[in-house]
């Protein structure tokens, strides 16, 4: 798979792993359960066991309600997320399945830290600007 993280453009295209996909599955009580190394990555590897720890306390509740509500046709929404630096960043976090039975819900989700694929496009258009001119 292709990964952002071996670009070799070099350190400054902002942490580039926060464009690798990020994704984990999620239960009924809104913990991780399964996590990729992207995840881990922009969380830090904290001890979390809640998605709803990192969320903005603003989206808490929009983001329970996304949640809640999935009935297994993909979605997404944009949320504040608190990542490793404790800095909130506009993160795309996409709902793709789930296992729906009586003892276990459990959601495949994905998210895309929206500020920094901006901020890596607007570096490439400088470059590509100085290329030219």
């Amino acid at each position: 798979m292709y990964s952002q993280q071996n670009v070799g453009i070099g350190d400054d295209y902002v942490t580039a792993h926060r464009l690798d996909r990020r994704l984990a599955v999620i239960d009924r009580f809104y913990l991780t359960n399964v996590t990729n190394r992207a995840f881990n990555d922009y969380f830090g590897n904290a001890s979390y066991g809640c998605l709803t720890e990192f969320v903005h306390p603003d989206d808490k509740e929009k983001l329970i309600e996304l949640i809640d509500s999935f009935d297994g046709s993909p979605v997404g929404k944009c949320f504040l997320f608190r990542d490793y630096k404790g800095e909130y960043r506009q993160n795309l976090i996409k709902l793709l399945s789930f296992e729906n039975n009586d003892a276990l819900r459990n959601i495949d989700i994905e998210m895309i830290d929206i500020d920094s694929v901006v901020e890596t496009n607007r570096r490439i258009c400088d470059d590509i600007a100085l290329l030219t001119s």
